[in-house]
């Protein structure tokens, strides 16, 4: 028996589609397994059992899915930074050959190389206390990344040089550490009202965001939620109008009557994104659909459930959109 790959999924496509090898050479009668390994890994994250014909073919997406566990940076530093949570580099073995090594990202179709992966506009707004992520696809390759303050005061920061492997690498904007950076170097932040920031790629720009540092009204919500791209985008809603406690118990019937059997309390917002631009609207529309959603706090980042929104747009004229939001762990509650 002589095993081979006829067929292998592309690099860079979607775990949400179909990840299919096709393996030939598999004598009819016999029974072989397929194992699905990650990069240095010595362990298989999956097996699966094919039968001798024509053309098996073997569907790795499931176990790929289960391996994409992207999670938010922390906001206290600035930097270049690779997630092996955002995407999975993986190869199958079976009967003595090896495919070819693929990587695979959570986006919802294949990626080119040096895509930015983000929903929503490169021109935004910041404030001195938050954080925001900017994440590029990229093969191994050297990478640089600078940021430019302007306004009253001006200073510029180049980045020593990154190596950078295949995959996701994502730029962190810390605006507390660029904060500090500034102060370090005697640049007064009140004068600074906006922030420039590039990537580069052996001296080439691949990404350019540029944002308005302006300061946010106390109560404001920022999000951050997985986008349809692979990466991670933050958006900051103004300080929410209406909240309210939601109560639930479940109860079933036994000889003495009803009994409780779960409570659970949890306190839900409704935000609204304020009056906004068409392609800011269609990025914060697909918040919902996310798989996963986080409120930022200056502890951390709470996981949050988000419902169906609504939203105001006409004609090409600014509209505003409106979301539900409940924290995920509900409230402690009490139930005898």
């Amino acid at each position: 028996m002589a095993v081979m790959f006829s067929g292998v999924p592309d690099n860079y496509d979607s775990v949400f589609g179909p990840l299919v090898y096709t393996l030939t050479g598999i004598a009819s009668g016999e029974t072989v397994d397929a194992e699905v390994f990650t990069v240095g890994a010595e362990t298989p994250v999956g097996v699966k059992r094919i039968a001798g014909s024509d053309a098996a073919l073997v569907n790795i997406a499931c176990y790929m899915r289960r391996l994409l566990t992207p999670v938010p940076f922390p906001a206290d530093s600035t930097g270049l930074f690779s997630d092996a949570g955002r995407f999975v580099t993986a190869a199958v073995g079976c009967g003595g050959a090896v495919s070819p090594v693929r990587t695979f990202t959570g986006a919802v179709r294949r990626l080119s190389e040096y895509e930015v992966l983000t929903t929503l506009p490169m021109h935004r707004t910041i404030a001195w206390d938050e954080s925001d992520e900017v994440s590029l696809l990229v093969p191994g390759c050297s990478m640089t990344y600078s940021w430019r303050v302007s306004g009253e005061a001006e200073y510029v920061y180049e980045s020593p040089e990154y190596i950078a492997s295949r995959g996701i690498v994502t730029l962190v904007v810390g605006m507390p550490s660029v904060r500090t950076t500034l102060a370090a170097v005697g640049v007064q932040t009140d004068g600074v009202a906006a922030l420039r920031v590039t990537v580069r790629v052996a001296g080439e720009s691949v990404a350019e965001v540029h944002y308005r540092i302006e300061p946010r009204e106390p109560g404001s919500v920022r999000l951050c939620w997985f986008n349809r791209m692979g990466g991670l985008d933050y958006h900051t809603f103004g300080r929410p109008d209406t909240g309210y406690l939601e109560a639930s118990r479940e109860a079933f019937l036994n000889h003495d009557g009803y009994a409780a059997a779960s409570v659970r309390l949890a306190d839900r917002t409704e935000l609204s994104s304020g009056y906004l631009p068409r392609l800011w609207m269609e990025g914060l529309a697909l918040i919902p659909a996310s798989p996963r959603v986080w409120r930022v706090e200056e502890e951390g980042f709470v996981p949050t459930d988000v419902f169906p929104l609504s939203h105001a747009f006409r004609n090409g004229v600014p509209g505003t959109i409106t979301l539900t939001v409940r924290d995920r762990t509900p409230r402690l509650s009490q139930n005898f």
